[in-house]
């Protein structure tokens, strides 16, 4: 049979071997274990708890660079429809942003998300100021500057998303050596009650039958 490896570095791994442990230990005689069984639930029971708060705040935190991400494709096709409308107000077909930006469409595009935002915001605020500006190319003008907005709000968003994640993932980590120092202690304590009578107590808690091996498929006749 092979010993479960207790000594683990993955978060999802720890969790799955504290389950098996003390899910085993509940169909077992624990008595003369239950001081270091009741030290381990509570560290196990601790790291499980804030190993969730973790995978809860990397999903919130997720989900704000997804929202990113979103805003980013809308500024970029409202830069498109904004070339689209200055060319039709008159400006250069192969220099739209000319006078605007030092930037071309594409190269516009292809900034930093937040840092095409800023360079959005100021052109538009300046495309804003000019005289005689027409229905279509203003309505395209603000769109482009609200989906600018946009992006930098959600920018913003994702801050606080990404240091409560960064603060979970800490405080679980925290609790990784408390976890593994329990679990040792019940493993030796474990072994002990073994050789004090409890015989068969590590196995039970520690030990799992290997997988039997896959049968092989059989051949399949030749046909002819």
């Amino acid at each position: 049979m092979a010993t479960l490896k207790t000594q683990v570095g993955s978060p999802g791994t720890r969790k799955e071997v504290g389950h098996l442990v003390l899910a085993a230990a509940k169909v077992a005689d624990t008595k003369r274990v239950r001081a270091r069984l009741s030290a381990f639930a509570k560290a196990h029971g601790a790291f499980v708890k804030a190993a969730d708060k973790v995978a809860a705040a990397e999903a919130v935190r997720d989900a704000a660079h997804a929202a990113v991400a979103l805003a980013d494709v809308t500024q970029d096709a409202a830069v498109d429809a904004l070339v689209l409308a200055l060319v039709a107000g008159g400006a250069p077909r192969l220099a739209p942003l000319k006078g605007i930006s030092t930037y071309s469409p594409s190269d516009l595009k292809g900034l930093a998300t937040p840092k095409e935002a800023k360079e959005l915001q100021r052109m538009t605020s300046a495309i804003a100021k000019r005289p005689g500006l027409t229905p279509a190319l203003k309505k395209a003008n603000k769109a482009a500057a609200d989906a600018s907005a946009a992006v930098l709000r959600s920018i913003v968003s994702v801050v606080p998303r990404e240091r409560l994640y960064q603060e979970s993932l800490a405080s679980r980590d925290a609790l990784s050596q408390p976890w593994e120092t329990a679990m040792a202690y019940l493993k030796r304590a474990a072994k002990v009650a073994d050789d004090d009578g409890a015989a068969g107590l590590f196995a039970t808690l520690f030990q799992r039958n290997a997988e039997a091996p896959k049968k092989k498929k059989k051949a399949q006749p030749a046909t002819g």
